[in-house]
């Protein structure tokens, strides 16, 4: 389970260890990452439901895909991802209020394990949202920290 806000010090998802249950339903957006001409597909998970639910229990994303975190707060370093339930790597760009990129982590896939057995990946820098995206999707669109996230507009990135 990729739990958004998994707070580290007590590893505080409420069913972590708990089946999946009920479906859960994300919104979707399209967004524009850095320069890039083309938006990237990606499920909204806006709700508290919708961020400990997160990737967990599919079998991977489809290329150029990912799920945007969003926060109605700004995050503290204190709080962080997990790949508790999630078979595949994924790379997760913390991005702050702003939309700029402060952190990049690659993280390895956890399963098989009780929950506290995986391990949290933070940053230092406070965020507002995080971007989950398949290994090598951020470099193929040439973003870094300093690099801008935002939505497209009608379904177009500006290049801007």
């Amino acid at each position: 389970m990729l739990c958004g806000l998994l707070a580290l010090g007590g590893l505080g998802c409420s069913s972590a260890d708990e089946p999946t249950g009920a479906e859960v339903v994300f919104g979707t957006a399209l967004i524009c990452l850095g320069d890039a001409a083309e938006p990237l597909s990606v499920e909204v998970a806006s709700t508290e439901t919708q961020r400990q639910r997160g990737l967990m229990g599919r079998d991977g994303l489809a290329p150029d895909t990912g799920m945007l975190f969003r926060y109605p707060d700004e995050a503290t370093p204190k709080y962080g991802f997990w790949m508790f339930n999630v078979p595949f790597a994924l790379e997760v760009a913390f991005i702050s209020a702003a939309g700029e990129v402060v952190d990049i982590k690659k993280m390895a896939p956890c399963v098989g394990v009780p929950a506290r057995e995986c391990p949290p990946y933070q940053t230092p820098h406070p965020y507002q949202s995080a971007l989950e995206v398949s290994p090598g999707v951020l470099r193929a669109h040439d973003v870094s920290p300093g690099s801008l996230v935002r939505e497209a507009i009608n379904g177009v990135c500006d290049g801007d």
